[in-house]
């Protein structure tokens, strides 16, 4: 079962779907490597990991960096692979090998393009909808679907002069 979960996951299989495929619930598969990966000693409901689990558990959690990493390294070489193409026209494929020097963390700060946005306001923003603003509360209220409809209608609440007489 583990085997299975991890050479799906070198085949590029997300973990959850991989667990799944091998029985064993997503959400299940997922507690795992948080325990494991937090080195806690009691599941989320109180109770004590064995140290058999706990075994098990950063065995499975090591396996799985281990899948992910040859899986990264397989997806990169057959990227790398492809930038060696030659299409059609006779034109070298540069596109994959210009991904790869934008993305993978070794050369992204050289090559990477950084786009900066510098916003600066003064004064106050008006969020208000001008719309809005020229229906009556009828109107308002008509425009808002059933259900929100019941809660947004005026409450009738006594006045000073009704408390007063009570």
């Amino acid at each position: 079962m583990q085997d299975a979960i991890l050479q799906a996951v070198v085949e590029g299989v997300p973990f959850a779907a991989a667990a799944a495929e091998a029985g064993i619930p997503p959400k299940t598969a997922h507690r795992w490597l948080r325990v494991a990966e937090s080195g806690a000693t009691h599941w989320e409901d109180g109770s004590p990991v064995s140290q058999q689990a706990q075994t098990f558990l950063r065995q499975l959690s090591e396996a799985y960096a281990l899948a992910c990493g040859q899986f990264e390294a397989k997806a990169v070489r057959s990227i790398l692979a492809a930038g060696d193409m030659v299409s059609k026209g006779g034109i070298p494929e540069w596109r994959a090998k210009a991904w790869a020097l934008n993305n993978l963390p070794h050369t992204r700060q050289t090559y990477r393009e950084y786009r900066e946005l510098h916003v600066e306001q003064r004064g106050t923003v008006s969020h208000e909808h001008r719309l809005a603003r020229q229906m009556s509360d009828d109107q308002l209220l008509e425009a808002l679907p059933g259900e929100w409809r019941e809660l947004c209608e005026p409450l009738e609440l006594p006045t000073r002069d009704a408390g007063a007489k009570a």
